[in-house]
C-alpha cells in the first residue's frame, strides 16, 4: 500500500519525540481526533515498517546502538544519584523502561470482557490475577 504525504509527514514528527497524538496533530491532522488517529495509523504495517527503517536509518547514519543509549541513561541514574536528584534518577529509569518494553505491555482484558470459553481456558494463576 503506497502511503500518502500526510502518512509519511507522520512517521517523521512521530521519530521526533514518539508521541502519536502530537505527531497527527504536526502532521496536519485534526487536534480533536489526535489521538485516535495516531493508534491507527500506527497499527498499519506499512507505518511501523517505515517507522522502523528510519530509526535504523538514524542508528546507522549516528553510529549508536541502544546498548549505547542505555549505557548513557545508566550513567545518568549514577550521576543523578550522586547529585542527590530522585526526580533525575526517577526519569532516567523511566527511560530505560521505555526502551526495554515495559511499558508496551498489553493490558489484562477486564473480566466482563471474557468469554465463557476465554474463562474457562485460563489457568489458575492468571484467574488470581483476574481477582
Amino acid at each position: 500500500m503506497q502511503l500518502s504525504n500526510k502518512q509519511i509527514r507522520f512517521v517523521s514528527e512521530y521519530l521526533v519525540d514518539l508521541n502519536g497524538a502530537q505527531a497527527a496533530i504536526r502532521s496536519g491532522f485534526s487536534q480533536r481526533s489526535a489521538r485516535q488517529i495516531a493508534t491507527r495509523l500506527l497499527s498499519k504495517a506499512d507505518i511501523r515498517v517505515l517507522v522502523q527503517k528510519k530509526q535504523k536509518e538514524t542508528e546507522e547514519r549516528l553510529q549508536i546502538t541502544r546498548d549505547d543509549v542505555i549505557r548513557g541513561l545508566l550513567r545518568a541514574v549514577e550521576e543523578a544519584k550522586e547529585a542527590g536528584s530522585p526526580q533525575g534518577q526517577i526519569n532516567a529509569w523511566r527511560e530505560i523502561g521505555k526502551m526495554m518494553g515495559y511499558y508496551d505491555q498489553p493490558a489484562p482484558p477486564a473480566p466482563q470482557d471474557l468469554t465463557e470459553e476465554q474463562v474457562r481456558a485460563l489457568s489458575d494463576a492468571e484467574l488470581k490475577a483476574l481477582i
